[in-house]
């Protein structure tokens, strides 16, 4: 019985390599220190050569140009309160027919025509909000003395 355990053992170790007892097999894999090691020296090489080419380069201008058009806070309202404008005006639209519409298919139910109701109400109270926007910046610039 020996005999064959050991025959057996034999053949299964012919594959492969056998490491005697209590040395460990090398780690050769990607996490190995040998790994991590050639990968930083490459890495350090590949940017420690561009240094040279990079003395090479001259600033022209140190100047950032604004492709906006905005310099102050007050232009940026403005601008912001000018896309809402072109914005509620569809919307706007798209809400009092939908308010209309719940308040015309009500007939008799007297909750369906308020909710009808409401929506109106709150589409032209935001319409009215947008439209007081460019005020409210006014009257915020004259208390904080901006032009």
């Amino acid at each position: 019985m020996r005999m064959q355990n050991a025959n057996i053992a034999k053949k299964e170790s012919e594959g492969r390599k056998v490491w005697p007892r209590g040395l460990r097999r090398p780690n050769l894999g990607l996490t190995s220190p040998g790994c991590f090691l050639a990968s930083a020296a490459i890495l350090l090489f590949i940017f420690l050569s561009a240094l040279p080419v990079s003395a090479q380069i001259v600033p022209t201008s140190t100047e950032l140009i604004n492709p906006s058009g905005i310099n102050t806070f007050g232009q940026l309202w403005s601008t912001i309160v000018q896309w809402l404008t072109a914005i509620m005006v569809p919307i706007l639209t798209i809400v009092i027919i939908i308010g209309g519409f719940q308040m015309f298919t009500a007939r008799d139910n007297e909750e369906q025509f308020t909710k009808g109701k409401k929506t109106v109400t709150y589409a032209v109270i935001g319409a009215a909000i947008v439209l007081v926007a460019n005020g409210i910046i006014l009257v915020i610039q004259s208390f904080l003395n901006v032009n």
